[in-house]
């Protein structure tokens, strides 16, 4: 290929990224003047803007650089899903919240937790759908919640990832046992 050439075709390709870059910034403006969310809001979530707290937002906007479109659009659906607004109680949690609220924040949360495992499989194992190094993507993640999330709320979180994850094998148990049953074996 001639030089000339060579370079006619990086700069289309310079050319058309840019041209991407600037309807995807459009597409961007146009989303959060449509649901009057804040300027600072995570590309794609901009219809549940007033539900996240900058906490949320936070964390959203850090997923952004370590996970894929696809593991976005999961998070974006489980942020819609939330019609709970257990969020809100978790967020509104003081650091020095009781044994009760953790619990029954903990208990609230848990089925949730579950559901989304259920219905985003991925999310138990989501190497195929980071962006950065598995390592990069856990060491980040953790100084990220250890950052944004008080004491009381890791709490919470904690004892919902283990309700949940205990949830699924009791019903992972029951379902083999009614398959087994109606089958005779």
């Amino acid at each position: 290929m001639a030089p000339a050439t060579a370079q006619m075709g990086m700069t289309s390709g310079v050319g058309c990224r840019g041209i991407e870059r600037l309807q995807r910034a459009r597409f961007d403006i146009a989303a959060i003047l449509r649901d009057n969310a804040p300027a600072d809001v995570p590309a794609g979530f901009e219809s549940v803007a007033a539900r996240l707290s900058e906490a949320d937002s936070s964390i959203i906007h850090i997923y952004t650089q370590l996970y894929d479109e696809d593991a976005m659009t999961d998070l974006r659906h489980t942020v819609e899903a939330d019609t709970d607004f257990i969020g809100d109680d978790i967020n509104a949690l003081p650091p020095d919240a009781d044994e009760e609220t953790r619990q029954r924040l903990a208990e609230r949360l848990a089925p949730i937790l579950a559901q989304n495992l259920i219905d985003y499989p991925w999310l138990s194992d989501p190497v195929a759908h980071l962006s950065k190094t598995e390592h990069v993507t856990q060491q980040t993640f953790i100084d990220a919640v250890i950052e944004l999330y008080n004491t009381a709320q890791l709490d919470v979180l904690r004892r919902a990832s283990i309700l949940a994850h205990e949830q699924l094998r009791t019903a992972r148990g029951e379902w083999r046992r009614l398959t087994v049953a109606s089958h005779g074996v």
